[in-house]
């Protein structure tokens, strides 16, 4: 078996794939050469059995089992195999299944996964007209993937519609740099979760589960470096990202996850997870920000796990938390790694986070100063 390899290796490796370029007008043999390279996919996450198809058409199992028909398909049958497949990381995949069993083939795996793939730039310039061209589809199970080329891309990304954004190349070459007065990353949905059933909008695809790895995220207006990354709905998942700037998580029902992902360089806070929000971070770097490396505040109970917090101005985790809101459950704060912050690893305060140093008139100051 092959040995395993990193998201970042994997992407660097799909950059200059040919397989990149495929499109579902191509034969399913062209997708599928023995040849052990791997596909234009990193680290999607693992789509739920509802969402996957149960076609059982001739033209999917020759997708799936190409070559001699003395492969792994005569010992499992292809319905089996799929069902199989749908469980796998794309990674190991692509990784190790392919390398290991050539008979497999790559369009029969991400057709499994992914009702459309769209790529920038081959089938349009930017990545917000990638996420339109997803729409259209009706269904919470439909989910689309954006494959997107190493390069400057200068836009504000809104996540609207439910798809994995997944950066090609070595991780870095995916830029994402917003311009004027906008956040790099915007996350909001419309809320079809939260309102009546009687409306039918469960049906809408709005984005509140997707998921963006391996960019990086910037702002050129250096007074918008704060809120670099603004999450107000939905529980977007944000994997393998450098985000030159802050985050900001706001809402009762934002529950996003961050894995793997350095925030750094902020002249405010690093991370401000407020208004209730449910927010998890796992194995990321917060560094060098002028603020707190995480701030906590209006009564939020994220998960903050596993963490390498370092070099922040102020506190490495500030937690507000109001003496009347002790009935409330409390953060998850565990297994973090410190290291030279301005103060102290964490703190609590029986107040919100109201102090001058806070406010975003201080933070634009201190920027133009």
């Amino acid at each position: 078996m092959a040995q395993p390899l990193t998201a970042a290796a994997a992407a660097a490796s799909v950059a200059t794939s040919p397989c990149v370029a495929i499109g579902p007008s191509e034969s399913p043999s062209s997708c599928s050469s023995s040849a052990p390279s791997t596909p234009s996919s990193s680290a999607p996450p693992t789509r739920h059995a509802s969402s996957a198809s149960t076609s059982t058409s001739t033209s999917t199992s020759t997708t799936w089992a190409s070559g001699s028909g003395a492969g792994f398909e005569k010992q499992l049958p292809g319905e089996v195999l799929r069902r199989v497949c749908q469980w796998v990381h794309p990674l190991d995949y692509l990784l190790a299944w392919r390398i290991v069993c050539r008979e497999f083939g790559q369009c029969g795996y991400m057709e499994e996964n992914y009702d459309k793939i769209v790529r920038v730039p081959d089938d349009t310039p930017s990545l917000n007209s990638a996420v339109n061209m997803l729409a259209g589809a009706i269904g919470e199970t439909y989910r689309g993937l954006v494959l997107v080329r190493p390069g400057v891309y200068s836009e504000s990304v809104r996540v609207t519609q439910q798809c994995h954004m997944l950066g090609l190349g070595p991780r870095g070459s995916v830029v994402i740099e917003a311009p004027g007065w906008e956040s790099a990353l915007v996350s909001a949905g419309l809320g079809s979760r939260i309102v009546p059933s009687e409306l039918k909008w469960r049906a809408f695809n709005t984005g509140e589960d997707a998921c963006v790895e391996n960019f990086r995220l910037r702002c050129r207006n250096e007074l918008m470096r704060g809120r670099c990354v603004y999450i107000v709905n939905g529980q977007l998942k944000l994997t393998s990202c450098d985000v030159e700037g802050g985050v900001i998580v706001s809402g009762s029902r934002t529950a996003p996850r961050f894995q793997d992902c350095r925030i750094s360089g902020s002249k405010g806070n690093g991370v401000h997870l407020t208004d209730h929000c449910k927010a998890s971070m796992v194995g990321n770097v917060v560094e060098k920000h002028r603020g707190h490396g995480i701030c906590i505040d209006r009564c939020s109970t994220p998960k903050v796990v596993q963490n390498r917090i370092e070099q922040n101005g102020d506190c490495g985790i500030q937690l507000f938390r109001l003496p009347e809101a002790a009935h409330i459950v409390s953060p998850d704060i565990r297994d973090n790694l410190f290291a030279e912050n301005g103060k102290s690893e964490v703190d609590v305060a029986p107040s919100l986070a109201f102090r001058r140093e806070d406010s975003e008139e201080f933070l634009a100051a201190a920027v133009q100063e």
